[in-house]
């Protein structure tokens, strides 16, 4: 192990590592350190989320972001539809205890999990994967509502087109 690295960091990478999902550090002055990945594991073109340490924070953030596209967005039709779908989102995020921001206009949305530190500065793999799982399963969740609210609009052939639902990928670890 490095000297001078933050015990968490080392052992949020060796996670990362083990399950070969770790794609890049992220550099930001406000944070303690920062890490890209690709979840699930064993999917070539999985979500990009990151998990994070803000400087002088106990806990680890996980996150994801969601853009929908403009070829979704606009099956979305009118700002009621919109709304609605939306307001479904907060519903299922409020339940499911994650902290999230909606950006409405630019048709985006974000889905962060927070996770604080054991007294002794440690946190465990179980507790890390739990969080992500919790995280991806929000922002999958927007996906299947996504398509649900554009189904009416498109064709069958559509929903299997990688272009209309990227990345392309049933998410499943057992497929």
């Amino acid at each position: 192990m490095l000297k001078n690295k933050n015990p968490i960091e080392m052992f949020i990478r060796t996670y990362l590592d083990e399950e070969e999902i770790l794609r890049n550090e992220i550099s930001n002055e406000k944070l303690e350190f920062g890490f890209m990945f690709s979840f699930p594991p064993g999917i070539e073109k999985g979500h990009m989320m990151h998990v994070f340490q803000p400087k002088k924070k106990d806990c680890v953030m996980i996150s994801i972001g969601t853009q929908i596209n403009s070829e979704q967005a606009k099956l979305l039709g009118s700002l009621d539809e919109e709304k609605q779908f939306f307001l479904e989102l907060k519903k299922h995020f409020v339940q499911k205890d994650v902290f999230f921001r909606i950006d409405m206009p630019n048709a985006r949305y974000e889905i962060v999990d927070q996770i604080f530190l054991k007294n002794d500065g440690i946190i465990s793999k179980n507790s890390l994967y739990k969080s992500i799982r919790r995280v991806f399963n929000c922002a999958m969740y927007g996906d299947i509502l996504l398509s649900e609210y554009c189904s009416e609009k498109m064709e069958l052939n559509d929903f299997y087109e990688p272009k209309n639902f990227e990345p392309s990928t049933d998410f499943s670890l057992y497929s």
